[in-house]
């Protein structure tokens, strides 16, 4: 009689370990392609010197390198096989992304690097013992990216405020020529009454009065009156003159 046959008693799966990072570091990551500057394939405790570069730009106008990290551990890399994959004789390939060991405390300067520059790696001796572990090239790196933004926003954010601008109504002047007179008025703003701030004629005579003298009605003298004077006028002698 055929044999029953028994499933093979399924392996739990895998988990993988936890990565363990050294106490007082951080790990960042970094793609790797020919503008990072390393031709030479890495493996993992290889150390490697990090700068940033920065290209001329409005707000920069001179192209500048600043250094962030010295002899900084490979933690660990990530192989991609290609065409144009660089292979070592031991049969290690260059690395697609590589990560890091940088000091704790400096993740600001290197998130400041990778967006506004572009990341540069040298190959650094593996004796080196990393003299700037502390952080002290990034702490002074944020500083001159600090510097940067205050000098561009003094010169691009900070305009001089425009002066507010006056409510009060402009007064305007005018003249007017009676005759041979002229008077200039001056008035303060609309509803004001008109001043007068200057005139052709004499100081004692007011603004208001005519040029000349003016007569009324009661001063003017009338046809009959004058017809009344002539008659009682006397005549004036006459002189003959002698031929």
């Amino acid at each position: 009689m055929p044999l029953e046959t028994q499933p093979a008693e399924m392996s739990p799966p895998s988990v993988p370990e936890p990565v363990v990072v050294p106490r007082g570091y951080s790990v960042v990551s970094l793609l790797v392609d020919e503008s990072v500057g390393l031709a030479h394939p890495l493996q993992p405790r290889d150390r490697v010197n990090v700068a940033a570069y920065f290209p001329a730009t409005e707000q920069l106008p001179q192209a500048s390198v600043r250094e962030l990290f010295r002899g900084v551990e490979v933690f660990a890399i990530q192989d991609k096989i290609g065409p144009a994959a660089a292979v070592r004789p031991g049969g290690t390939v260059a690395p697609s992304a590589i990560s890091l060991l940088i000091p704790s405390g400096a993740e600001t300067a290197w998130t400041l690097a990778s967006e506004l520059g572009q990341i540069r790696l040298s190959l650094a001796a593996t004796t080196e013992t990393a003299p700037h572990a502390d952080g002290g090239l990034a702490r002074s790196f944020v500083r001159w990216i600090e510097d940067r933004q205050a000098v561009q926003t003094k010169a691009f954010v900070s305009l001089a405020k425009p002066e507010p601008a006056d409510d009060r109504s402009q007064g305007f002047r005018m003249t007017k020529v009676h005759g041979d007179d002229w008077t200039e008025y001056e008035i303060p703003s609309p509803g004001r009454s008109p001043v007068v701030v200057g005139s052709s004629r004499p100081a004692n005579r007011s603004a208001a009065e005519p040029a000349g003298p003016q007569r009324t009605s009661e001063q003017r003298p009338t046809p009959a009156t004058i017809r009344h004077r002539t008659a009682e006028s006397p005549q004036a002698p006459t002189t003959r003159r002698m031929e």
